[in-house]
């Protein structure tokens, strides 16, 4: 089976019973793990959640 692509998506508490939720998805190269994708699509989501806060 050869894999495509890969999707990470996390939902954040925002407070006042809200939520937020970021999904990302990448396509993988020929090369790529998809383990290491999904790990570097995790760091990703917590990049863009701390900026977002601020």
């Amino acid at each position: 089976m050869k894999i495509k692509e890969v999707s990470y998506g996390r939902t954040f508490n925002i407070g006042s019973y809200e939520s937020e939720r970021i999904d990302l998805t990448a396509e993988l190269e020929d090369n790529e793990d998809e383990i290491t994708v999904i790990t570097k699509l995790r760091a990703k989501i917590e990049e863009v959640r701390i900026k977002s806060i601020k």
